[in-house]
């Protein structure tokens, strides 16, 4: 390895990322049903309740997982479209109107 091996650039095609997504998502929601079983066993022996390991706002492991897909729909879209540089092809007005929506509530595809 040289001081000029950083791989600053990602060569990844469309197909690796969206096939490296499904397999993350498929990661993440046999994680939190892992983790369910997990907690379940152990308050079997040692009592209900206190091994609960999520807040009280996502005690629900299936809302919880909910949640993290969400976010990283969002972040692999948002990585998508700008190695794409799809705002270089929008008007200012166009691009606070892509971005506004896009960023703040993820999208639906």
């Amino acid at each position: 390895m040289t001081i000029f091996d950083t791989n600053l650039i990602n060569n990844a095609t469309v197909e690796q990322m969206v096939l490296t997504y499904q397999q993350a998502v498929i990661e993440i929601d046999d994680a939190y049903a892992r983790l369910k079983t997990a907690e379940k066993k152990l308050e079997s022996i040692f009592g209900d309740g206190s091994f609960s390991t999520l807040t009280r706002e996502y005690y629900d492991h299936d809302r919880a997982a909910e949640e993290v897909r969400k976010k990283i729909k969002r972040l692999a879209w948002r990585g998508l479209l700008d190695m794409l540089e799809i705002r270089k092809l929008l008007s200012v007005r166009q691009a606070k109107e892509f971005k506004g929506p896009f960023f703040k509530t993820g999208i639906t595809a």
